[in-house]
């Protein structure tokens, strides 16, 4: 032990700079080792997050996968679906235009018809028309002669009649 009052404060100076030392070692020792646990704790924390997250990337990536596929399929579908119903469209369009040309020439054939026998008819009933008014003219000839024929009938019995 020291034996003066300098050398007994150089000793206690000393002995408090040594526990001081240790204690800030054994502090930052401490503080190392809590910080190297906290460290650890954390990279396992992180490690089981990404783990976690990759998991759940790789789901969704896969379920996104499964989506995609079956939006493509369903394309193909509507794909497959559209071009027949164009195909069907593009049919019913021939089958129009063909209806369409053979309708106009009908259409043409029929009002020419209509025309050649609305002539026909006039011409026909003109005719006949014609027919009776000769008959009735034959009629009123014969009549008439008829007529004629007996008035000098009566002419001549007048006649007749006057002179006795």
């Amino acid at each position: 032990m020291p034996s003066t009052e300098t050398d007994n404060f150089n000793y206690h100076s000393f002995n408090n700079y040594n526990n001081l030392n240790r204690n800030i070692n054994n502090t930052k020792n401490n503080k190392f080792a809590k910080l190297e646990m906290d460290y650890q704790c954390l990279q396992e924390d992180y490690k089981e997050l990404s783990k976690n997250y990759k998991k759940d990337i790789k789901k969704i990536a896969d379920i996104n996968e499964a989506r995609l596929k079956s939006l493509q399929e369903i394309i193909a579908n509507k794909t497959e679906e559209c071009e027949s119903i164009n195909a069907q469209l593009k049919n019913y369009k021939k089958k129009y235009n063909t209806d369409y040309l053979e309708w106009k020439q009908t259409k043409t054939r029929l009002e020419n018809e209509l025309k050649k026998n609305q002539y026909s008819l006039a011409l026909e009933y003109e005719n006949e028309y014609n027919e009776k008014l000769d008959v009735l003219q034959e009629e009123l000839k014969s009549k008439t002669e008829e007529i004629n024929s007996k008035e000098e009938k009566i002419l001549y019995f007048n006649k007749m009649l006057a002179r006795k």
